[in-house]
Parts: C-alpha cells; structure tokens; sequence
C-alpha cells in the first residue's frame, strides 16, 4: 500500500513538474548586430538655436533577433516583452545612460516565430558651428572603444516583472 502511494506520488509530481517545463517560458537569442551610426532615418534630427541649426543624433545601435522556441506565446497586453542591457564597462555605462535610450520592439512573440527587437543609445551630434547647448559626441577613439566594448554586456528579457533569461552577448563578439 505504501510502495503503490509513493509511486502515485511520483507519478504526480513527475505530471505537474513536466507541465511546469513545457509551459515555462523558452526564449533565445538567433541574431545579434551592434553599430555606431549617424543616419536621420534611423536616429533622428532636432533642431537648436534662432537659426534653428538641424542636428543628427549619433546612436549606438543594438539589434537583436529573438527565438520563441517555447510552446506559449511570449509577451501579452498588458504585460509585455521588455529588454535591457547590464553593460560591464564603466565607460559605457558613464557615456551610454548620460543621454537616453531607448527600445522598440515586440510587446510579444508566438510559440515558434522570431521578431526582431532594437536598443540604442544617444551617443551625441557633431558641432561645427557651435552653436552650444548640444551633448557633443565623444571623440573617435572614444567611439571605438564603445564599440570595441559594447558586446561586453548582459542582455536581459523580461515578461513584465518577471526576468524570463539572460544572455551573454560577449558569445557573439566576433574580434
């Protein structure tokens, strides 16, 4: 009688911990690029002064392309997908968060389908005429170096309140 409990009590929880598994939640990362650019199309312009002198943001750009290998669908109104960056760096956390950020991306993904998501930091704009007023972007050396360290980071997924994975980006740093 106690051996048939037990194993009834085994087959139970072997149910409910299978169930927990392909309920869970399974994201994964298939694409990762990261650039500097300085593209109005892409980073936008905004203008300053009484001569209203039109600027061009300069922005490292992260892009991602997420897997849904999971069997329920990711993300869902109210609570949506959310990513961010833990960068290692102290240079890219002191540059990076001093202007802005920003993301946009899928507030969800299906079972079995990919979506692509972006991260980008306001890096700054050029100056030539000093006009003032401006985050002037940092110079060239310093611009590699973000770039050289940008993958150094630890990129977080998030259904809501709740942290679905971490994924280390320095896997995809190719030198």
């Amino acid at each position: 009688m106690k051996f048939k409990r037990t194993t009834l009590f085994a087959l139970f929880l072997g149910m409910i911990l299978l169930f927990i598994y392909v309920q869970s939640p399974r994201v994964g990362l298939s694409e990762v690029s990261v650039d500097i650019i300085t593209d109005e199309a892409y980073t936008g312009s905004f203008s300053v002064g009484n001569n209203q002198e039109i600027f061009v943001s300069t922005a490292l750009i992260y892009e991602f392309t997420l897997a849904n290998t999971g069997r329920r669908q990711l993300g869902k109104y109210p609570v949506t997908l959310q990513l961010t960056l833990e960068h290692e760096s102290d240079l890219l956390n002191d540059i990076l968060y001093s202007m802005g950020w920003g993301f946009s991306g899928p507030g969800e993904i299906p079972p079995n389908e990919e979506s692509k998501a972006v991260i980008h930091y306001e890096l700054g704009v050029i100056d030539t005429k000093g006009v003032g007023g401006v985050q002037q972007l940092p110079d060239q050396d310093v611009l590699d170096e973000i770039l050289d360290k940008a993958l150094e980071a630890t990129l977080i997924i998030s259904e809501g309140h709740n942290e679905l994975t971490r994924i280390d980006l320095r896997k995809y740093k190719t030198d």
